[in-house]
């Protein structure tokens, strides 16, 4: 499979940009959604989220494959959905030992792709890739695979993730072209093992 567009912002950032895009479900029996992108994603469906992975898609040479994620999210839907995607600069686009991986890759900004089917009674798919999309900008207000990342939870909004969310002063997607050999995930799964809980050292200021 070969993926030609991808949505992204378009304007160069240190934060992890959000994308978000109300759909509605009739009369569907199923409903699998494919994803990558050129930085990691972390996705949600009607503020759940769709996998307990970590660091997807995972490092490939860009200039050649990227690798493609399939979720059955038929139990996450209802009538009226939201998916949305936080993706960040990931392998594509952040720091490596010889560099800003952007400057190799030639990627300007994250970007996503993500397409629904929807199957019907009949086995009839329909799909849905490019159209409303949007994009806005959260807590993660500087992120890079190298150096880290820095939150700013006064920026938070989990309104975000509900289909009632005002995004009237989001700004629609740009198309990103870029032709890219897609495969299906081959690495291995990468999730949360252990969290540690920190603890404060002296009084403090």
């Amino acid at each position: 499979m070969v993926i030609e567009k991808w949505i992204t912002s378009n304007r160069a950032s240190d934060k992890a940009v959000y994308f978000r895009k109300v759909f509605s479900v009739a009369n569907s029996k199923r409903v699998i959604l494919k994803i990558s992108a050129l930085g990691w994603f972390k996705a949600f469906i009607n503020g759940k989220s769709i996998t307990d992975e970590e660091f997807l898609p995972g490092w490939t040479d860009y200039t050649k494959r990227v690798l493609l994620f399939s979720y059955d999210i038929t139990s996450l839907i209802k009538e009226k959905n939201v998916i949305s995607v936080a993706v960040g600069k990931g392998w594509a686009l952040g720091t490596i030992l010889f560099g800003e991986l952007k400057k190799y890759y030639q990627i300007p900004t994250p970007c996503l792709y993500a397409r629904l089917e929807f199957e019907n009674e009949k086995g009839e798919i329909c799909v849905e890739e490019f159209d409303g999309w949007k994009f806005g900008y959260g807590s993660i207000i500087e992120n890079d695979i190298m150096l880290g990342e820095t939150q700013d939870y006064y920026q938070e909004n989990k309104e975000f993730f509900q289909e009632s969310f005002d995004a009237s002063q989001w700004e629609d997607v740009k198309i990103f072209n870029r032709r890219l050999q897609v495969e299906d995930k081959i690495l291995p799964r990468v999730s949360v093992h252990e969290i540690f809980v920190g603890k404060r050292l002296g009084n403090g200021i």
